[in-house]
């Protein structure tokens, strides 16, 4: 099937655009943190039906911190604890490969 890209809508984050697919104006490839933070926000509420997007787009999150000075023993807890709870989320959202070979 042939189909235009068209881009209606470009915005620096994710979360603003979720109305808009809501409304059926627009669709939109988003990242995983995105969509769950979607999901986690409505609930039952939610509206909006998130799929694998094929081929892989790479993106990765960062965590900014101070050069001059050495994080706080809370501050590198917070870090670790972060990292490790994103690559959690991150992993519960790669479909089995069974799903992918079925397009789904």
């Amino acid at each position: 099937m042939d189909t235009e890209f068209k881009i209606r809508v470009d915005m620096q984050y994710f979360l603003p655009l979720f109305p808009f697919i809501e409304s059926g104006q627009i669709c939109a490839v988003v990242d995983v943190l995105s969509a769950y933070s979607y999901l986690r926000s409505k609930g039952d509420a939610a509206r909006i039906v998130f799929r694998p997007f094929k081929p892989d787009v790479p993106f990765g999150y960062s965590i900014l911190t101070p050069h001059q000075r050495p994080l706080s023993c809370l501050a590198e807890e917070f870090v670790g604890q972060w990292r490790d709870w994103v690559k959690v989320q991150l992993k519960a959202w790669e479909p089995p490969s069974s799903e992918m070979q079925d397009g789904l």
